[in-house]
């Protein structure tokens, strides 16, 4: 038998209304339920949809329930699933609600897996999931429409990830995610939620962690391999319990990613971005008084320096909703040009901090730059000038370790061109603390 249960051109009329429900599918033999082009509208509602559980081999379609346009799959008891519980392929207006999907870590299965280039408006919202082979929720890369949504959810203990997507214009909302990557560590997709070629995705309000202790197995909270842009990761509770970071950025592919205002609870270090022009939350400081140099009075205003000895002072502290620092970045408007091309301007930098109720300026809190290159080359007079510190420009981590509410100084001196980079000739204003 190829279905159980298999519903298909079902043609537009007034009162079109295919309604499957309170069936019970099941056996080794019994494949599942599929409603393939009924152009009005279906409802799946209530059924026992069983797998191999009595000793037959699962096949890639026991105890599937495959949908198209217009169906609301809902309080479905998924079990023993073959490869995927619930199947949305090309499908516009679909809602895969309220329903239960145990895939018994067979390998290759899905708790819910969406696909196709016309799927749009699908909703997988308040479904509990858990020990799917691969992985709890999968978005295709052939999702580029959207949007779908993908909220409410409880997924655990799936062999990858608890949501995985390469999807565009999708929603993942207010789900937990526990205990997932089963299926050993180090990879990617060893994630509460993990993206690939995932684009305009919004990550938000989730709850993932691992509390399984020595035996964890999640890698990452929120990880973003590959050619992921233009995302927002946003008020997630991430961790504790997992094994390498809460929140990844994997490598300059991923483009343009917000990541604010989440909670990081693991006994790491929590965030680690080596994307491209992160926007990360920020707080602004400006430079306070010249040593040696001047002020400029006329725009652009601020400290000039321009000469060997002048240099300029900024105070300031780590916000207090600051986990982790994650770069300084520094403005200024130059006032020449570099000796060649193609040329970046010359700075030296002194940076010195300290936790509240604990010694300030020690080894552990301040470190000293020397020739740090700007970020910009071939900069002409009246050019706005930007340089960024990192972890890099430390030697020694000390910048992500700053605390909440510490207390710092930044000093910047003049330092000599060396061609084909320029000296320090720049009016300094301010400088921003850039953190998660």
């Amino acid at each position: 038998m190829t279905w159980s249960i298999w519903v298909s051109e079902v043609q537009r009329s007034r009162n079109t209304f295919v309604r499957i429900t309170e069936n019970d599918v099941g056996g080794p033999k019994y494949r599942g339920i599929s409603v393939y082009a009924v152009w009005d509208s279906a409802l799946v509602d209530a059924n026992y949809v069983e797998g191999a559980d009595d000793g037959g081999t699962a096949t890639p379609t026991d105890a599937n329930i495959s949908v198209a346009n217009s169906v609301r799959v809902t309080r479905n008891f998924i079990y023993y699933v073959g490869q995927y519980g619930v199947y949305v392929d090309n499908a516009a207006l679909v809602w895969v609600t309220d329903n239960f999907i145990n895939c018994v870590s067979i390998a290759g299965s899905y708790g819910i897996r969406a696909a196709g280039a016309n799927t749009m408006n699908v909703y997988l919202d308040h479904n509990t999931i858990h020990h799917a082979g691969f992985d709890g929720i999968k978005l295709d890369g052939t999702i580029t429409v959207g949007p779908v949504s993908t909220s409410n959810n409880i997924i655990y203990k799936c062999g990858y990830s608890g949501i995985r997507s390469s999807a565009t214009r999708t929603r993942i909302h207010d789900n937990t995610l526990y205990n997932n990557a089963t299926e050993g560590a180090g990879a990617y997709w060893h994630a509460g939620i993990s993206g690939y070629t995932m684009t305009h995705t919004s990550i938000r309000d989730n709850d993932v962690y691992d509390d399984q202790g020595g035996s964890a197995t999640q890698d990452f909270g929120i990880n973003l391999e590959q050619d992921c842009d233009f995302n927002t990761v946003r008020d997630n509770d991430v961790g504790p319990g997992h094994l390498t970071r809460d929140i990844r950025i994997n490598n300059a592919n991923n483009n343009d990613n917000v990541v604010k205002d989440n909670r990081m609870l693991s006994a790491i270090v929590g965030f680690e971005d080596d994307g491209t022009d992160t926007v990360l939350a920020s707080k602004p400081f400006q430079f306070i008084k010249e040593l040696n140099g001047s002020y400029e009075t006329t725009s652009p205003t601020g400290i000039l320096i321009d000469a060997a000895t002048e240099a300029a002072i900024l105070q300031g502290h780590i916000p207090g909703d600051a986990q982790q620092v994650m770069r300084l970045r520094l403005f200024a408007v130059a006032k020449g040009a570099p000796i060649g091309t193609p040329g970046q301007m010359h700075l030296d930098a002194t940076f010195n901090a300290g936790s509240p109720n604990a010694a300030y300026n020690t080894a552990a809190t301040s470190w000293v730059v020397v020739s740090k290159d700007g970020e910009e080359t071939d900069y002409v007079a009246d050019d706005v000038v930007t340089w960024v510190l990192t972890d890099a420009d430390t030697g020694d981590s000390e910048l992500s370790a700053l605390v909440a509410g510490g207390k710092f100084e930044l000093i910047v001196l003049y330092r000599v061109g060396d061609d084909p980079d320029g000296a320090t000739n720049a009016v300094f204003g301010s400088m921003s603390v850039e953190y998660v």
